[in-house]
């Protein structure tokens, strides 16, 4: 398994293609950050802060997609067609092992990549002055960290499915395109806030990995699983485009006065974020495991 893994890195690193992705990253960097600028100006920094970080949350949501829909299947593709694909399979290794080398080496480039956009925030951000200021300690970590983990591994499986029920390259070029546009333009990943572009783009494991990784970016909480609320606050619900959020209002423990506000996920959508794109995973993967042929 890891000498396959060993092998992807070499393709991966003589391979122009790699480039891409990094590429992709810059030019949605340079467009999001223009629009975002010219939309946070006259807004309060922190209000505009959060808007970098919904931004730069799609930004990073794009980039998982890219790398599931190109790096990862164009590398599977690069190898059925060399006919190496049928020399693995004669081998010792099993398909989820190979599989795992495959899903392995894609998070590795991703997680490259992702150092890098945030590099590129930090330095349009804080060094050149060219968006808003980002308020990097708003940031919910946490909630990042396993939104980008369960939103690769979904995106992986999902392409591995796409791969498998395609016969060639270009049949796979055309579910993948379809998939692209499905998954992004009725996502809502570039704007837009109808029901039944919701409801649509949530079909697929990256709708509710785009909300996740947003809603971390801007600082908001994200694993607000059940429906206690700080013994110290209270809640005014204030019903956003879907009813998914509501703000809580935190209120000195003494004096009752307001000393600040967070914006919290509803306990359903914040279960549906972590848990929709899992159980997606699972029944995509074993059609795949199923479908699949070495040849």
């Amino acid at each position: 398994m890891f000498s396959l893994y060993k092998m992807q890195a070499k393709v991966w690193f003589r391979s122009p293609s790699s480039l891409l992705l990094f590429i992709f990253s810059t030019l949605y960097i340079i467009i999001f950050g223009t629009l975002v600028s010219m939309a946070a100006e006259g807004m309060p920094p922190a209000q505009a802060s959060a808007m970098v970080g919904a931004a730069f949350g799609t930004i990073l949501t794009l980039m998982i997609l890219s790398s599931a829909s190109y790096q990862f299947g164009t590398n599977f593709l690069i190898m059925k067609d060399s006919v190496l694909l049928r020399r693995i399979g004669a081998s010792k290794l099993t398909k989820p092992q190979v599989i795992g080398a495959f899903l392995l080496w894609a998070l590795t480039t991703l997680f490259i990549v992702v150092i890098y956009v945030f590099l590129t925030l930090y330095l349009f951000s804080d060094v050149l002055s060219l968006i808003p200021i980002f308020y990097w300690s708003n940031v919910n970590w946490l909630g990042l960290t396993v939104a980008i983990i369960i939103g690769a591994i979904s995106a992986y499986i999902f392409s591995f499915l796409l791969l498998s029920l395609a016969n060639d390259t270009e049949t796979y070029n055309i579910f993948n395109t379809l998939y692209f546009f499905f998954a992004t333009a009725l996502g809502g990943l570039f704007g837009g806030n109808a029901d039944w572009m919701f409801v649509f783009g949530h079909a697929t494991p990256i709708g509710w990995t785009a909300d996740f990784i947003s809603n971390s970016m801007s600082g908001n909480e994200v694993f607000h699983l059940s429906n206690g609320y700080d013994a110290f606050s209270s809640s005014i619900t204030t019903d956003t485009e879907w009813g998914t959020q509501f703000v809580q209002i935190v209120e000195h423990p003494i004096s009752g006065v307001p000393i600040g506000s967070q914006i919290i996920v509803l306990p359903w959508k914040a279960s549906m974020d972590i848990f929709a794109p899992l159980l997606i995973s699972g029944v995509t993967g074993g059609v795949a495991l199923k479908l699949f042929k070495w040849d």
